[in-house]
């Protein structure tokens, strides 16, 4: 920035080759032709090989690849001398646009200095120095924000993140380190993902984030119920133990969380209905409960749980409560051939790795987008001459070209991990990695790719139930038998029993 000598004003001036400054409006930059792209555009600099427009001036300050002189990773430009485009020291010149702290050949981002070094100086005034952080427990939380985006969205994030207020509260003491704490925040989406994070840096012990937001829930619900009393102890023995159960042995999804307040809601619906018919719990009649069945409430026979466990407690008397009907196997609306699928999938390079085995197990092996979101890395077994999945009882034997798919996949996301205190178990990792990708957020990513989830998972099954036994479909894919025998119904193709295959399965889908 300097005062322009034909106008006066202070603005950015070029001219320093000319000997003369002048601003941009008074001198304006005459398009020439990019020695990258080729395009005629306003050149940012002239380099060695010619102009180059701002586009490919900021793409070549960013990009690396391997120097063919010295070997190493660095950036590399066309210099005189030199046929094939090589790094500073190969060609004997001073490295330019370098991090003034680190030295990193990174285009800087702020005052000379990459965004690198421009986040750990904005996260130390949040967190404090090394010191601090070691005394508070945050040192792990500091480089887990350090390596988890990419280099040029940290100092962004650190300015538009809800979480950065609650960073800063860390720092000074002013938020204790502890789930509860966490908790009673009144921002609770911020306090939530920081929570997340906080477990990834192993600063927090893990736990259940929705059975937390399920225990939280419970008890909002029951301070706003006039039946309290007759609701907690159906909310924490049946509803609470039933899926604290569920949750040490898988973390729970957003179905089960629903299902799970859909049976305290319709318990208390149906409690404030009998209220209004002048009646209490205990002067309930098969008269009030044919009433209750028949009326338009969507979850009617849900409140079925809360009434056979009041039976039970002899709350009130033994009465008929139908489970209601339940919906069976429903045919696709779609139809498809999976090994065409399969191949569009696998030949589409543009598509990332990680959808592209995220659809085919979807489409073409059959597998619910929950169950594929949780999916951990020990299902896949790599040895030298195959690759095998593990979807229910029985190793499925992956085909070649699906086998190098997910190979890829793994390489992918073996090299952008994070560090983190417990290596992330999960084949699909969310943000942060320490937490399975959300169903919804996956399921979104494959709908781009044309996946509709639930009927191709359900064309993909009618396929299979024709091609294989149900007691076969249901190990390898990890159906009931009876929703195997029913989809072999559909297909017409009504096998007889057959044993169950207990050995690896060689399916090429």
């Amino acid at each position: 920035t300097a005062k322009c000598e034909n106008c006066g004003k202070v603005r950015p001036c070029r001219g320093e080759r000319r000997g003369r400054m002048l601003c941009a409006a008074c001198a304006p930059v005459r398009p020439q032709t990019c020695a990258r792209c080729g395009q005629s555009r306003r050149p940012t600099a002239q380099w060695p090989e010619g102009p180059v427009c701002q586009r490919c001036y900021w793409r070549a300050l960013d990009a690396k690849a391997t120097c063919p002189g010295c070997g190493e990773r660095r950036r590399l430009m066309r210099y005189p001398g030199h046929e094939q485009p090589v790094c500073s020291g190969c060609a004997g010149v001073p490295a330019h646009h370098v991090c003034g702290r680190c030295g990193e050949e990174t285009a800087p981002y702020h005052r000379g200095l990459c965004p690198g070094c421009v986040t750990s100086d904005r996260l130390s005034e949040l967190l404090g120095d090394e010191t601090a952080r070691r005394e508070r427990g945050l040192e792990g939380l500091f480089w887990l924000l350090l390596s988890v985006r990419s280099i040029k969205d940290r100092p962004r994030w650190l300015r538009e993140s809800p979480i950065v207020p609650l960073l800063s509260e860390l720092g000074r003491g002013e938020l204790k380190l502890t789930h509860e704490a966490l908790d009673a925040h009144p921002s609770r989406q911020a306090a939530r993902r920081l929570e997340h994070l906080l477990v990834a840096a192993g600063a927090l012990p893990s736990r259940d984030p929705a059975l937390a937001r399920l225990e939280e829930w419970i008890e909002q619900h029951l301070a706003g119920s006039d039946h309290e009393s007759q609701l907690r102890p159906f909310a924490n023995w049946i509803v609470l133990r039933r899926y604290r159960r569920r949750s040490q042995q898988a973390l729970l999804n957003l179905g089960e969380l629903g299902r799970a307040k859909a049976e305290l809601v319709s318990g208390t619906a149906f409690l404030d209905w009998l209220s209004e018919r002048g009646r209490q719990l205990e002067q309930c009649t098969q008269a009030d409960v044919d009433a209750w069945l028949t009326g338009p409430r969507k979850h009617r026979y849900v409140a079925r749980r809360f009434a056979r466990w009041a039976m039970a407690q002899k709350l009130m008397a033994r009465l008929e409560f139908p489970a209601g009907q339940r919906g069976g196997t429903t045919p696709p609306i779609i139809h498809h051939d999976p090994r065409d699928l399969a191949r569009g999938l696998l030949e589409d390079l543009e598509i990332p790795s990680r959808d592209r085995v995220a659809a085919i197990l979807v489409a073409i092996y059959a597998q619910p987008i929950i169950r594929v979101a949780r999916l951990t890395i020990d299902r896949i077994t790599i040895t030298n001459t195959t690759t095998t999945i593990t979807l229910a009882r029985t190793p499925v034997t992956l085909p070649a070209r699906v086998a190098d798919t997910i190979r890829s996949w793994l390489s992918e996301r073996e090299a952008g991990m994070p560090p983190l205190a417990t290596p992330s178990p999960w084949l699909f990792p969310g943000n942060p990695p320490s937490r399975p990708i959300g169903e919804l957020t996956l399921s979104r990513r494959l709908k781009h790719l044309g996946i509709d989830c639930n009927q191709h998972r359900r064309a993909a099954l009618l396929h299979l139930a024709g091609e294989m036994p149900a007691a076969i479909l249901a190990d390898i894919v990890g159906v009931h038998i009876n929703t195997a025998a029913a989809w072999a119904e559909i297909a017409g193709r009504p096998w007889g029993n057959y044993p169950t295959l207990r050995g690896p399965v060689e399916w090429e889908g």
